[in-house]
């Protein structure tokens, strides 16, 4: 856990949201991570927003309030709020916005493990009558950025993309925050348009190391007021727009001379100047101002950049939009709830993914070695009797005790083969030994099974593990070990209880030897039969977190994967070749890894260039499978 050592300061400017301020509030102060101060800067509102937060100062002693004598602006409302903050990394949120509950501990997270300057999460906008959507193209495609490569993606993308020059999406080390504020001296304007422009240009030249987050995010709301409000622009608030672009843009021009960058991305600035131009052109056309009016605020817009460059695509980041899938957050909604005091997980597939498409395809790594100790190189497939023999170990159980359908052990599967294909004990035990060998080998965490986990114990709860998995005990101990799964307080295995989930008689065994009701667990499984439903027959709370390889199915993407594969009738057939199962299964659990992660039904590829990546490198695959196929001239590979 982080909320001991680290503090985050959040800076929340406000300005007669009196409607919004409860709920941006709600969702600060119910963060999952705990460990900060929020900073109320009060610009001289005229509504009742005062009173609303001195409820809030009155409850939670995170909170402050500071107010300005006179109205002075959203930028320098955000810097007297950043004077007080005390943390050790800063955040800005609109008082009209609100967060998702784990959205800051997913940030600070990534900024302490990473040692990152800033670290940003998703957008996600909300609308009055409650839609809420993200544009795909908004996911920045990288994971990590360092040195140059901060101030470089940033002004490569002229200001196509909002969500990199917007200053209430991230998080950012004091460090940086510390260095940058120097510069902001040097505007004193009241400033409320561009203003994220001027204070990310510096921020990021300063950042040595930039990091983002998958699953969280902050929800941008588009009020209708706000939206309808362009076609009723007058030349005087067209006077004070232009004029904070001036400002902003002046700002950032001399900044950009000062610390010698001007060279080097000009051609950036005057393109992303450009933009803003064309912005407020387009927004002229919608009002219905007089001719003379049109004529005056033309001219204003000419005095801020006289550069006629037509920006071509200037949408293109948001041409593509996805509702936003709210299913992860409410399993992280329902972890937060207080009468839980253990979340249970399921381990294979849920906590801990492995590199194929079907758990199975470990067993087909066995065979070489299995020919190499048997000394049968061109004979039996092992893996063929390793599966075979699982599921008649499982029948034999079931005719032994149809009323207490109990878990096999991998012992009892081993023994089993011994049975069934008198092959030694001792070739047997080796072969038990490399499978469980390839197990540990081949198990990895799962990101966001990884991040449940943490929420889980940043909120103080106890984590307990329920599975029905036939490994013994310590192997799964050293596979959750390895992955760094070492605060879990109890385990409860199929294979050591020798009771099953598909009866609930698992879950029933767990919060009795807990000694708790059972209403007190939130248990999260891959399956929903027997994991979730299961778990709720016998009084527990219960949440899908659906298998990546599921999700990949069910985007129609395995479809696409093995489409037009050399010289194969059908998707069976090649769906046979391990190859194409593993390339597919590496893919699903990292692109799926998160499987409510917002997907276009309506695209093949989510307009995600990741995704539409890995299918150029299946075509490279493909196209080796071809040159084999004629190399060697079989039917199948």
């Amino acid at each position: 856990m982080l909320s001991k050592n680290y503090k985050l300061s959040i800076i929340i400017p406000m300005y007669n949201t009196e409607n919004y301020i409860e709920k941006c509030l709600d969702s600060v102060l119910n963060q999952s991570y705990r460990n900060i101060e929020v900073i109320v800067v009060d610009d001289c509102s005229k509504d009742n927003g005062k009173t609303i937060v001195e409820k809030y100062i009155a409850k939670d002693e995170r909170v402050k309030y500071v107010k300005h004598e006179v109205n002075k602006g959203l930028f320098q409302a955000r810097l007297t709020g950043a004077k007080e903050a005390t943390g050790d990394y800063i955040a800005f949120l609109d008082s009209d916005d609100y967060i998702s509950i784990d959205y800051y501990r997913t940030l600070i997270y990534s900024a302490v493990e990473n040692q990152s300057d800033i670290v940003i999460g998703n957008t996600v906008l909300e609308y009055d009558n409650g839609a809420q959507i993200v544009y795909n193209l908004f996911d920045m495609k990288f994971d990590t950025l360092n040195g140059e490569e901060c101030i470089e993606e940033y002004f490569k993308q002229e200001g196509l993309c909002f969500s990199w020059h917007t200053i209430w999406n991230k998080i950012y080390s004091k460090k940086i925050w510390d260095r940058a504020c120097i510069h902001y001296k040097d505007i004193t304007k009241h400033l409320i348009m561009t203003e994220d422009f001027a204070f990310s240009t510096v921020l990021f030249y300063y950042a040595q190391k930039m990091t983002k987050v998958q699953n969280d995010a902050i929800f941008y709301c588009k009020h209708e007021k706000t939206s309808t409000d362009v076609n009723k622009l007058s030349v005087q608030k067209f006077e004070k727009n232009i004029g904070d672009l001036k400002t902003s843009f002046g700002f950032v021009e001399n900044f950009m001379k000062k610390v010698g960058i001007y060279e080097k991305y000009g051609e950036n600035f005057r393109r992303w100047k450009a933009l803003y131009k064309s912005q407020q052109i387009s927004y002229l056309k919608w009002t219905n101002l007089e001719e003379k009016d049109e004529e005056a605020v033309m001219k204003l817009i000419e005095e801020f950049c006289d550069d006629d460059e037509k920006i071509m695509d200037g949408d293109h980041f948001s041409t593509i939009q996805t509702d936003w899938d709210n299913r992860l957050e409410k399993i992280k909604q329902n972890m937060a709830d207080k009468s839980i005091e253990y979340i249970s997980f399921d381990i294979f597939d849920t906590l801990i993914m492995r590199p194929f498409f079907e758990p199975s395809d470990i067993f087909l790594m066995l065979d070489p070695y299995f020919r190499k100790i048997s000394g049968n190189e061109t004979g039996i497939n092992f893996s063929k009797i390793r599966k075979t023999s699982e599921q008649i170990a499982r029948e034999d159980l079931y005719k032994n005790d149809k009323q207490y359908y109990q878990e096999i052990t991998i012992d009892e599967i081993y023994e089993t083969i011994h049975e069934k294909y008198r092959i030694s004990k001792d070739i047997l035990e080796k072969m038990k030994q490399k499978e469980i060998e390839y197990e540990l080998k081949f198990c990895r965490q799962r990101k966001t099974g990884y991040e449940l986990y943490q929420m889980a114990l940043e909120m103080g709860k106890k984590v307990i593990c329920i599975s029905d998995m036939y490994l013994d005990k310590e192997t799964i101990e050293k596979i959750l070990k390895n992955n760094k799964y070492d605060k879990i307080k109890k385990i409860f295995l199929s294979s050591e209880y020798r009771v099953t989930k598909s009866k609930g008689d698992l879950y029933k065994l767990a919060y009795t030897k807990l000694e708790i009701s059972p209403e007190k667990i939130l248990h999260i499984g891959d399956n929903f039969y027997p994991d979730v439903e299961m778990a709720r027959k016998q009084g527990l709370n219960a949440e899908h977190l659906k298998k990546a390889t599921d999700v990949f199915c069910e985007n129609r993407l395995a479809d696409v994967f093995i489409k037009d594969l050399p010289d194969w009738q059908d998707n069976k057939a090649a769906m046979n070749f391990l190859g194409i199962r593993t390339m597919m299964g590496i893919v699903a659990n990292k692109y799926f890894d998160n499987p409510y992660r917002p997907f276009n039904k309506e695209s093949i590829f989510n307009g995600e260039p990741y995704l539409i990546g890995y299918y150029a490198l299946r075509n490279a695959f493909v196209w080796n499978c071809k040159l084999a196929y004629k190399r060697y001239n079989k039917k199948t590979i």
